[in-house]
């Protein structure tokens, strides 16, 4: 009631908050996130690059041994992981991942960059062709899977929280597991098969990035901020 409306960034979100608290519909709506596009470049040809770049408590414990078992059958794929909670300002949290991102700087596999600037990352994400993004996290919208595709990457991600309505049909997607040995092995076996078939998905990253560059554009968001700021200014509803 202190406020004139209540705005969410996935429709999964609103709902929620809709059925939790019992919220009219009235006084709500949704206003997607959104990202400058990544710019048109081209894939380097070789040895597949997998990336995960958010905080570590998202599915980092889950992607390690997994991408551990994969290097052994596929030794010529790399992982770098942009991951530490420096990202919001909470370095003393990262104690508790110290003994995974310590395994990452010693796996021949894996470069552990820690937090980057966005701009570092967006820009690696051109020399990167898998999404390794198992979320044990109940994702509001998934700004990480918008920027996948977006740069061509292929998404590799479970089907919690928001991630099925922010990636649309254009992620390979899997049933999410509570436990977490279970949710390995599916996640496992997504992700080897991405990596086997990466050439037969190739013909969908076009239509993918036409996608996350037309619905989450900052432009069109702008445009749409103004729009719903403007009618409330002049209505006071």
């Amino acid at each position: 009631k202190n406020f004139h409306l209540l705005i969410f960034v996935s429709n999964w979100q609103m709902q929620r908050f809709i059925e939790r608290y019992q919220i009219p519909w009235s006084r709500c709506i949704v206003m997607l996130n959104a990202i400058d596009p990544i710019e048109d470049h081209e894939k380097p040809s070789g040895p597949l690059r997998l990336a995960y770049w958010s905080t570590p408590h998202r599915g980092l414990n889950i992607l390690v041994p997994v991408f551990d078992a994969l290097h052994k059958d596929f030794p010529d794929i790399h992982l770098d992981v942009f991951s530490s909670y420096k990202l919001y300002g909470w370095e003393h949290r990262d104690a508790e991942y110290e003994k995974i991102f310590d395994y990452c700087r010693k796996h021949p596999g894996i470069t552990y960059h820690g937090t980057q600037e966005n701009s570092v990352v967006r820009e690696h994400l051109k020399k990167t062709h898998i999404m390794a993004y198992p979320s044990t996290w109940m994702e509001t919208s998934c700004i990480c899977l918008i920027e996948a595709m977006s740069a061509g990457v292929i998404p590799v991600v479970s089907n919690l929280g928001a991630l099925p309505e922010t990636g649309a049909r254009w992620k390979t997607m899997y049933q999410y597991m509570e436990d977490p040995n279970e949710h390995e092995k599916i996640f496992y076996m997504y992700l080897r098969e991405t990596i086997v078939n990466y050439e037969d998905k190739k013909m969908w990253i076009k239509s993918m990035q036409s996608y996350a560059n037309v619905f989450f554009n900052r432009n069109l968001r702008k445009r749409e901020w103004l729009v719903l700021l403007t009618n409330h200014i002049v209505t006071g509803k």
